[in-house]
Parts: structure tokens; C-alpha cells; sequence
């Protein structure tokens, strides 16, 4: 396990990667009591470094109200940072904010991009989101359906999950980090 020591040291240096480890670590309570306004803080800190997956996060806390006031066009902004550095979760919420027209005009067809770029990035939920949007079919291109949305059980599927992604993935990324960080260390 990491020496949260260390990681605090790291994150007060100005260490992206730290700071980013160590408000998610905050804001999940992994390792140590949740704190909202300090992960917020360190979020920012990365983010402000082009920490792709620090900007991610950002802009799920806006887009869910967690620790800041519920603002979805920072998140969106969030999002299209992480987004434009090749981030796969970025890719994949802000699809979802085009497929709903949320802090944006709706639009299926940058929905669909972005889906097929997170899918291409390797997000788990992408490909079964791209079904769900009208005129898309598997292979991503085509008309199959005209619909509004997200509707029917996949749709409602693909929702839970994605409310429940940012966290599974934040935890997967911190046990990752002290991994890394142990056989840095060791070797």
C-alpha cells in the first residue's frame, strides 16, 4: 500500500499524477475519510496540468453537483479537455451530454463520434451505447431506426452503469497507482 505521506509530499509539489491519485482518493473515502472540497481542489490542480483523466473527473463532480455548484457547461468543457487529449471516459460523457442535448444542442451524429472514439479508446460502455442512438448500427454508420434517445431496457442499462463508471474507474485507478508505485519502488 502507498504511504499516503508520500502521496500528499507528491501532490503539494505539484505532482499531476498525485493529485489527481490523491482527490480521487478523497472523494471515493479510499484509504482515508472523504473530502469533497480538497479532491474538488486537487482535481483542479491536475486538470490545470492537462491531467486528461483529473479533467474527466472534474466534470463528472459539475456534472453531478459533488463538492461544487451543478454547472453542466463547465462540465462539458471538462469533458471536451479530457475528450481532446485522447481520454476515453471524456470521449464517452460527452457523448452522452450531445445524445440528451444537455448544456449542448442534442446531436446523435457527434454522439455517435465520440461513442466510436471511446469505444476505439476501449471504454467498456461504448459500443452498447452506440446501439441505443438512433441511425446507428453496429458497425457504427447507417440508418436503422429513427428514435428519440435513449429508450428501452438497454438504454436504461447503459445509464446505471455510466452513473456507476467514474467511480469503478477511479478505484481501479488508484489500486493501479500503488501497484505502480510498489514496483516502482521495490525495483
Amino acid at each position: 500500500m502507498m504511504d499516503p505521506a508520500l502521496l500528499e509530499r507528491a501532490a503539494e509539489l505539484g505532482n499531476a499524477e498525485a493529485q489527481y491519485a490523491l482527490g480521487a482518493a478523497l472523494l471515493t473515502g479510499h484509504g482515508r475519510p472523504k473530502d469533497l472540497s480538497r479532491a474538488v481542489e486537487l482535481c483542479r490542480l491536475a486538470a490545470k496540468q492537462n491531467h486528461a483523466a483529473a479533467q474527466c473527473n472534474l466534470g463528472v463532480l459539475y456534472a453531478q453537483g459533488l463538492g461544487v455548484e451543478q454547472d453542466y457547461e463547465r462540465a462539458r468543457s471538462f469533458y471536451e479537455a479530457s475528450a481532446n487529449q485522447g481520454d476515453p471516459n471524456g470521449c464517452f460523457n460527452l457523448a452522452l451530454l450531445y445524445a440528451e442535448g444537455v448544456a449542448c444542442d442534442k446531436d446523435f451524429a457527434k454522439a455517435a463520434s465520440l461513442a466510436r472514439s471511446a469505444r476505439d479508446l476501449g471504454h467498456p460502455e461504448a459500443a452498447a451505447f452506440l446501439e441505443t442512438l438512433p441511425g446507428q448500427d453496429e458497425a457504427g454508420g447507417g440508418t436503422v431506426s429513427v428514435g428519440d434517445g435513449l429508450v428501452g431496457p438497454k438504454g436504461i442499462l447503459v445509464w446505471i452503469i455510466t452513473i456507476l463508471m467514474p467511480y469503478l474507474f477511479i478505484y481501479l485507478y488508484i489500486y493501479m497507482f500503488k501497484v505502480c508505485y510498489v514496483f516502482f519502488f521495490l525495483f
